[in-house]
Formats: C-alpha cells, structure tokens, sequence
C-alpha cells in the first residue's frame, strides 16, 4: 500500500508541476515589450534588464500582431508551434508583404530582427517571457515579457 501511495503522490506531483508549465495565449490582446538584452556571443551572457521600452508586440485574438518600435509599426500575422503535449513552444511573427518590403528599403538598420527573413521566431523561456532569436545571426538575444 505504501508503494501505491507513494506512486500516486509522485503523479499527482508531476501533474501539477505540468499544469504549471503550461503556457496558455488565451488572454487578448497581448502586450509583450522588450525586457532584456544579452550578447549571443557568450557562452552563459548576463541579461541586461531594460526598463520603460518603446519596442513591443501586440498580439490580437484573430492572430494578427502590431510591432512597435518607437513610431514604427510593423503589422503581419502570428503562429505558435507546439511540443508533443501541445504546450507552446515557440511564437513566431510573420510580417505581411508591405511591411517586409518597407523594412528591407530602410536606410539604416532593419527593424525585423533576424537573419533578413520575412519573420522573427522567439522561443518561449516561461509562461511570460519569449527569447527572440537573432543571436543565430550575430544579433543579441532580445527578451519580452507579457504584461
């Protein structure tokens, strides 16, 4: 009988420790703003917190989203891939034809960070905070957090 109880008390701690884990985007509209900064080219890269930042998503329950930075928006759509128990695992902004264009003819730097693609993946690193991954193409890895 102690062998059956201490099986189900190990269950029904890994249920709840999953329960937790999962991560749900059913609340709308999102807000998710620029956090943190960190170099990609270090092994284990301290996070700079950043406070009141202009660079956020808004993301919309019919899967569009609007990137703000400063007074530039980008606008496109949204996607979340899941793992094998559908729990999301990445999020991942595509930017429509027009804004893609307007982003590649800018003088300066891009404001769609990663790898001159027409979208930006981010991985998610908890239930609130999405790590973006320009750091594959020398960029700093960026961090958002849902507020």
């Amino acid at each position: 009988m102690r062998r059956f109880s201490l099986y189900f008390l190990v269950i029904v701690f890994l249920g709840a420790c999953k329960e937790d884990e999962n991560l749900t985007l059913a609340e709308f509209p999102q807000k998710w703003v620029f956090s943190g900064i960190s170099s990609s080219w270090e092994a284990n890269p301290v996070i700079n917190p950043i406070a009141d930042s202009l660079y956020y998503y808004e993301l919309n329950e019919n899967g569009t989203f609007t990137k703000f930075i400063g007074e530039f928006e980008l606008h496109g759509n949204y996607e979340t891939v899941a793992d094998a128990d559908n729990n999301p695992e990445y999020l991942v902004f595509r930017y429509d034809q027009e804004t893609y264009l307007e982003d590649r003819e800018r003088d300066g730097f891009g404001l769609i960070h990663y790898c001159g693609q027409d979208y930006e993946p981010f991985s998610f690193v908890d239930s609130n905070t999405i790590k973006g991954s320009w750091g594959a193409c020398d960029g700093p890895n960026l961090y958002f957090e849902r507020r």
